[in-house]
């Protein structure tokens, strides 16, 4: 899958699963609601499995995956807006993980295509 795709598939992901934690929680912002530990794991699956598809720069889509918090916390508590620098802070530091885990993904995909059937 090219770097554009997967960056398409990502966001809509990644804005998905923010949203689903927003509401399930009862929160405004992702990392407020009670299940937000059980979204960040299970996004970090899924950009483990997107850097098992992506070829290139498959830590960028994984880190992206978390980075949509960012747009999901504006659309759902914009009155937060002043504290955005604070949340695109925090998301860099929680997309690393993600990143981290797409790599693998990447590196794994890597492997198996090596090994002879």
């Amino acid at each position: 899958m090219k770097f554009g795709q997967s960056a398409v598939v990502a966001v809509v992901l990644g804005m998905t699963l923010w949203s689903l934690s927003n509401a399930a929680g009862g929160t405004a912002e992702p990392w407020d609601s009670v299940y937000f530990i059980f979204f960040y794991l299970f996004a970090c699956v899924v950009s483990f499995g997107l850097g098992f598809v992506c070829r290139k720069w498959a830590w960028a889509i994984g880190a992206l995956v978390v980075l949509t918090m960012l747009p999901v916390m504006y659309v759902f508590a914009p009155e937060s807006a002043p504290w955005l620098m604070f949340g695109l802070f925090f998301s860099i530091i929680l997309s690393v993980p993600a990143g981290v885990a797409s790599a693998l993904g990447s590196v794994l995909r890597d492997k198996v295509q090596k090994e002879p059937s």
